[in-house]
């Protein structure tokens, strides 16, 4: 009877560990599935609205998906304050004088999304990776020229990984076939599209740098500064819809006679995924480790160029797949390189009992490329 009991004792002692361990293996499993089904589905609808529907006025499609934010951010705030899954975000608060502070970073983050948009117009998904890759390059530079950051020698080989990748798979674009106009409208198009890109990642990475100087305004509260972003964006952007023409574009395009309310359901679901990318990312930060960001930001890469290359059947040629290879390959490994990093240091700052106070923290947001 004793060696039952003791049995029974063994199991019970065994399983009471395993149920919060199971829970938190689910936990961190549905927050980063969530990351990246909101994340890829993102950019493939938003490519899906400018093929499907002919509709290919990226700024236009841009603006519409921050009212949608913009409406997303008010509701959430709204129901926030009774529903606890949604307090995370707060009520929505304007300043005048916060938002003059704030304009500068606003408008690196406007040319960043339209840039983004821009560069998927012109080029297919899986070439997205490739193209805005060098936001690793523009963040070491330009982390240096701000910040006087300077980055490892590592950190510099897994760079330069990434640079010749991204010389290979814009050498080996010329493979690819958009099955669109003649081969002089087609190279405009990859020539386009690279400039776009790479223009994307300057912003991108400029970004990253700017806003560690402006978080302190908002005592480094993400979901503030992303409602002053929001804002001020529909501002920003619509005059850019009337500069390049796409306004008239868009009041003649064809889908309004085609299809206007499956477009419309379409394009409203792109801007509910963009809201929910932000919300995907909060809670990856929050419920995962920074390895597990890591790690997660490339699978992602390479599962959204896979899903991409069997959706769209896209030829891709040697070139291009050795540049896609070394731009995920070289991203994992500057970020696994920088993960490496900020662990050496959190070991290092604890044994220094320094009177001074301590560095406020960081924000979440990350320059690294999605």
């Amino acid at each position: 009877m004793s060696s039952s009991g003791g049995g029974t004792a063994g199991v019970a002692l065994v399983r009471a560990p395993m149920a919060p361990l199971l829970k938190e293996v689910l936990q961190i499993v549905s927050v980063v599935g969530f990351y990246f089904t909101v994340s890829i589905s993102l950019v493939f609808f938003n490519k899906y609205v400018m093929q499907a529907y002919h509709f290919e006025f990226p700024l236009a499609l841009t603006w519409y998906q921050q009212i949608l934010s913009f409406v997303c951010l008010s509701l959430c705030g709204h129901f926030g304050k009774t529903y606890r899954p949604l307090s995370i975000i707060p009520p929505i608060e304007f300043k005048y004088q916060i938002a003059k502070q704030v304009a500068s970073l606003t408008a690196i983050f406007v040319a960043m999304l339209a840039f983004n948009n821009l560069c998927l117009k012109y080029v297919e998904v899986w070439f997205y990776q490739v193209a805005r890759s060098m936001t690793i390059v523009f963040s070491i530079a330009f982390s240096y020229y701000f910040l006087n950051a300077t980055t490892s020698r590592p950190a510099m080989k897994a760079c330069f990984v990434v640079t010749v990748g991204f010389l290979i798979g814009v050498l080996g674009k010329s493979g690819g076939d958009s099955g669109r106009g003649t081969e002089e409208g087609q190279f405009q198009m990859k020539v386009l599209g690279v400039v776009f890109g790479v223009s994307s990642s300057v912003f991108v990475a400029l970004y990253g740098v700017y806003v560690k100087k402006k978080m302190i305004i908002f005592n480094h509260n993400e979901w503030h500064l992303m409602t002053y972003n929001t804002i001020l964006s529909l501002f920003f952007l619509l005059p850019l819809v009337f500069i390049s023409g796409e306004v008239w574009g868009v009041l003649d395009a064809d889908v309004w006679n085609t299809a206007p309310l499956s477009f419309l359901v379409t394009a409203t679901f792109t801007g509910i995924l963009g809201f929910s990318v932000s919300i995907a990312m909060f809670m990856q930060i929050k419920f995962t480790s920074p390895l597990t960001n890591t790690i997660s930001g490339t699978v992602k890469a390479c599962l959204q160029t896979i899903l991409s290359l069997l959706l769209w059947n896209s030829y891709v040629g040697l070139m291009g797949a050795i540049g896609v290879v070394l731009v995920i390959g070289g991203s994992g490994w500057y970020s696994l390189i920088r993960y490496q990093e900020m662990q050496r240091k959190k070991e290092v700052l604890p044994l220094h009992n320094d009177p001074q106070p301590a560095t406020p923290p960081q924000s979440s947001n990350n320059p690294q490329p999605e």
